[in-house]
């Protein structure tokens, strides 16, 4: 019986040794045997949401030569904090810098938060004159066509506006219509402006026949 029980002591010494081995040996893998298969719901600190908002462009330069229509918005799309497409809502503007061919385009959109994203890229313009219009110096009028002087001016091929590649922007053109103090005489402004924010401008004097004023010219 004493036999007995001094094996059992002994059994149970060795084991406790192995134990205390294995505990003061390999810490890290029992550790990582022991906690294997425990799973910890990630807490509201720790979970992260990525934001989808923003504006992308395929280039970060675009190059034109004219060849083909120019449409500021090429390649570039606007996506919410959802993922949904808001490319439609993107506002673009054209700044020019001191060289006249190199110029900016800058895009900004508000999500749906309120939050607004911005993106810059350059516009490269090859062989650009910039834009143009010429109309004739002087032009003798009837009193009822000086509120018609565009339409007849384009109707009788007296002006021509273009945007700096040979393309007719006449169809664009404003004017600014100027009493001069000499009775019967006024000074006629042309403008017009391009798809690249540049302006040109013309001006003319206009003589109308049978002119009556209603107040005298200070």
């Amino acid at each position: 019986m004493k036999k007995n029980n001094k094996m059992i002591i002994s059994v149970l010494l060795i084991f406790s040794l192995i134990i205390l081995a294995i505990l003061v040996l390999m810490p890290e893998k029992l550790a990582n045997i022991l906690t294997k298969d425990v799973f910890v719901e990630p807490t509201a600190q720790n979970k992260t949401t990525e934001s989808l908002a923003g504006i992308v462009a395929n280039t970060s330069e675009i190059v034109y030569n004219g060849s083909t229509p120019f449409y500021v918005m090429n390649g570039v799309k606007a996506t919410d904090v959802d993922g949904t497409d808001m490319t439609d809502k993107i506002s673009a503007t054209i700044t020019s810098g001191e060289i006249r061919t190199e110029k900016t385009i800058k895009y900004s959109v508000y999500d749906c938060e309120g939050v607004l994203h911005k993106l810059e890229r350059k516009l490269q313009l090859i062989d650009y004159e910039g834009p143009s219009i010429t109309v004739p110096e002087s032009i003798k009028l009837k009193k009822d066509e000086l509120d018609e002087i565009l339409a007849l001016l384009i109707e009788s091929n007296q002006i021509t506006a273009e945007n700096g590649y040979g393309i007719s922007t006449v169809e664009q053109v404003v004017y600014q219509v100027i009493p001069l103090e000499e009775e019967g005489y006024y000074r006629i402004i042309f403008s017009t402006y391009n798809e690249f924010m540049d302006a040109a401008t013309a001006e003319m004097v206009a003589y109308v026949e049978d002119d009556e004023r209603e107040e005298e010219l200070i």
